[in-house]
């Protein structure tokens, strides 16, 4: 049988994981309504990616993601009909730095399929 300390330990544990994933999601900007210019639902919380972008994250990983959100010396985004990334996921929370935060680099931690 488990011992209740371990349980306990284990319990805290994945908790605190939670909270840390949670934090690492908000960016500290004002939620905008759904479809807004900042990505973010009504809620805060970062926008869904569409249906059409399902396996893209697994296949691509972020630097997919970032070939089109991200920024290079001629476009921000680089895909003209893209979302923009925030600043605060390049590196140095800079634009133009051109590079993405490895923070950032797990996009489906925060921004689910839709």
């Amino acid at each position: 049988m488990i011992s209740r300390k371990i349980l306990t330990g284990a319990f805290a544990a994945a908790l605190a994981l939670s909270m840390f994933a949670v934090a690492g999601c908000s960016s500290g900007e004002p939620a905008a309504e759904a479809g807004g210019e900042s990505g973010y639902v009504a809620d805060g919380l970062p926008g869904l990616m569409p249906e059409d972008h399902e396996g893209r994250f697994v296949s691509m990983g972020a630097d997919g993601c970032f070939n089109c959100h991200g920024a290079d010396e001629d476009a921000y985004p680089i895909l003209d009909t893209a979302q923009p990334l925030p600043a605060d996921h390049f590196a140095g929370g800079s634009i133009e730095s051109y590079e993405l935060d490895n923070s950032r680099a797990e996009c489906i931690t925060c921004h689910a399929q839709g």
